[in-house]
């Protein structure tokens, strides 16, 4: 007996799920959300050349956002974060630019002049993190 078919995911949401194993969760915790095999999400890593896969600035602002208990006060926070992942210097400009596109698109939220991820969106359903 086989395993059933994964879910119907776009490429662009497969990248999102590949991406959210890269830098956040660990494969069986993102196989039980996204009702996934082990084997399925071996398959998207091979196919999708998971060692070469990277987020992109916006992305990995949403690594930083999600991984901060205490939320971002200043762009410039980032800057190390940012040069250690991909191995280039962004000014606090560019990711102030960033952080404040995560506000207008719900990904983040800005209170008390800290950018943090908005975690509540994550419990109203089960939506991508990137």
């Amino acid at each position: 007996m086989s395993a059933p078919p994964p879910p119907p995911f776009a490429p662009s949401e497969i990248r999102s799920i590949l991406l959210e194993h890269r830098y956040l969760s660990p494969a069986a915790a993102v196989c039980e959300k996204w009702g996934i095999t082990a084997s399925c999400l071996r398959r998207w890593k091979r196919e999708h050349r998971f060692a070469y896969l990277a987020g992109s600035l916006r992305e990995l602002v949403i690594v930083a956002l999600h991984s901060s208990a205490r939320g971002v006060r200043d762009p410039a926070e980032l800057v190390g974060f940012l040069d250690m992942q991909d191995h280039t210097v962004y000014s606090p400009a560019e990711i102030g630019a960033v952080l404040d596109a995560l506000v207008a698109e719900g990904k983040a939220v800005k209170r008390g002049g800290a950018w943090r991820y908005d975690e509540a969106r994550l419990a109203r359903a089960r939506p991508f993190i990137f």
